[in-house]
């Protein structure tokens, strides 16, 4: 939905979790990212190491555009390399602003160019000018540099310059890929868009609901009539909105780039493509997180159960938690990728769907699709919970990544399928033709259509685990060996291919006895026999 994103970081914090889970897709995807270094106002890591992080933790380069003079009750103003000048805290108005000479130092006038603190910023920023990464415009389109700006949001310090340089260096509207494998030009004249967000109760006293537009190609004019690519209805755009911040304004019309905001009464999904016209346009399906936190969650007033389901229903819908059922009692359960969604999702029901719930923990869990007619009940056991997702889909939900290495090794010939950042299924299977195994990949998307297989492993060896991650599939292969002595034990390896099937690379070189597997934090290797276990990040082996 983006052409260019804003990564906030917590200059005390540094990289959290949820921002390293946001940060795969828009990498995966190639979408230039610009930082903002947050709560300068207080005191804050070293800026060297929130910048050494970005490439230690998330393999992107970073390059200062400014420089914190000081942080917390310290902090002076900031040190603009970008723009040769000197920003002052606690200033208004254009004499903020302190231009630099030549050098890049202050006048003598200046009271700050006394400053120790100004002395020791001028050092590091000499630092960061001759050994720090240079501003490459071609490398931030691809994503793979980042410029650096520091700043605090809450006293809207620094702000006004990194929105500045972000318009200027943030690129514009470019092609979609539609209808497969179609590009569309910004520029073509037929209007579409597609649905990349839906929330309601925006206006608590109107029970709204608004679905939010990205457009992509044409021109948007009050009143249009477009088609839902999913359903083929015919729509009529009248009622149309943008926000900043706060505020709403009316929309007559908008252009590609723009994102409208759409009044809904229940017609629009995350996901949706429509257009104007007789050429029907498709949008790719839209990145879905697989949660990793777990919730069951009741009504805690049974006599509100009216309320408790709409809420539940239109939450859900909004996307940014996922619903389960268990396959057995048919409870409710909810799955996040973080507990600040979960608290949110508590706090709405209750003030806008005046409907209190109480949430119980089950942890962290694996979550993995299976092929629906492999599916025998009796896999379900307490370590891998058996659930079916909002689609009726069933999945287990695995204790840890041990639990599901023991579930494969018992169940080997089950597919398990594995729901990817693309909207795309991903999973293997097996088969036994002429006294040959063979082991394959598929894909295909969330309602199975458009089934592909995308590689078929050498012959003998077997696919065990596999993980996703920034546009490569990393997969576990793994060959029977009989030893001289009698003792049958296998050669594994790690693998790893695009997500389209090509570009198949090994990894590691097969050693007898060695258990290599993957998982959510990258490459493991056991060797039973020494008691020997290690780990590799993803980034490490890239």
């Amino acid at each position: 939905a983006v052409d260019s994103a804003v990564m906030v970081i917590d200059s005390a914090k540094g990289i959290e979790p949820q921002t390293k889970k946001l940060f795969k897709v828009v990498k995966q995807r190639g979408i230039p990212i610009f930082t903002f270094m947050n709560k300068l106002d207080r005191d804050g890591r070293p800026p060297l190491d929130l910048i050494a992080e970005l490439e230690d933790l998330l393999g992107i380069e970073g390059v200062a555009m400014n420089w914190p003079i000081g942080s917390g009750q310290t902090l002076k103003g900031l040190y603009d390399i970008a723009n040769n000048r000197v920003e002052l805290y606690h200033k208004d108005g254009d004499d903020r602003f302190i231009p630099l000479d030549k050098d890049g130092k202050l006048p003598d006038s200046e009271p700050l160019s006394q400053d120790p603190q100004f002395e020791e910023t001028l050092d590091e920023v000499d630092l960061v000018k001759e050994a720090g990464n240079k501003f490459d415009p071609e490398k931030i389109a691809l994503g793979d540099q980042t410029p650096v700006f520091f700043g605090s949001a809450l006293t809207n310090f620094g702000v006004e310059t990194f929105l500045n340089s972000f318009v200027d260096l943030a690129p514009s509207p470019e092609n979609h890929t539609v209808n497969g494998d179609e590009e569309l030009s910004p520029e073509d004249p037929e209007f579409s868009g597609f649905v990349f967000k839906i929330q309601a109760n925006m206006n608590p006293h109107h029970r709204d609901r608004i679905a939010f537009v990205r457009i992509g190609s044409g021109e948007f004019k009050k009143g249009l009539d477009v088609t839902l690519a999913r359903t083929g209805k015919p729509i009529r755009l009248n009622n149309a909105t943008e926000f900043m911040s706060s505020e709403r304004v009316q929309v007559n019309d908008a252009v590609a780039g723009d994102i409208v905001g759409l009044y809904d009464t229940g017609n629009f999904q995350i996901g949706d493509s429509i257009y104007a016209g007789k050429r029907k346009i498709v949008y790719p399906a839209l990145p879905e997180f697989t949660p990793e936190l777990f919730m069951r969650v009741t009504a805690k007033n049974v006599m509100k159960q009216k309320s408790f389901h709409k809420g539940m229903n239109q939450l859900v819908q909004e996307g940014a938690i996922q619903l389960y059922r268990n396959y057995q009692t048919d409870e409710y359960i909810l799955g996040a990728v973080g507990q600040l969604q979960f608290e949110v999702f508590k706090f709405r029901m209750q003030n806008e769907y005046n409907s209190e719930v109480e949430m119980t923990s089950i942890g962290q869990r694996v979550a993995r699709w299976i092929d629906p007619e492999q599916l025998d009940p009796a896999m379900s056991n307490s370590r891998n919970l058996l659930v079916k997702d909002r689609y009726g889909n069933p999945l287990f939900l695995f204790e840890n990544a041990f639990a599901e290495r023991f579930f494969h090794d018992k169940y080997p010939d089950v597919n398990s399928p594995d729901f990817t950042d693309t909207g795309q299924f991903f999973y293997k299977s097996y088969s036994d033709t002429e006294g040959y195994s063979y082991s394959a990949i598929f894909c295909c998307d969330v309602d199975g259509t458009n089934k592909k297989e995308i590689f078929i492993e050498r012959e003998h060896y077997g696919i065990g685990n596999f993980q996703i991650y920034g546009g490569w599939l990393y997969y576990q292969e793994r060959v029977p060996v009989k030893q001289e002595w009698g003792y049958d034990t296998y050669a594994g390896a790690i693998n790893r291919l695009h997500l389209d099937g090509t570009n198949w690379q090994q990894l590691t070189e097969e050693r007898v006895g060695y258990d290599w597997y993957v998982d959510v934090n990258g490459l493991h290797f056991d060797y039973p026999f020494k008691n020997e276990s290690n780990v590799l990040s993803f980034n490490e082996m890239n």
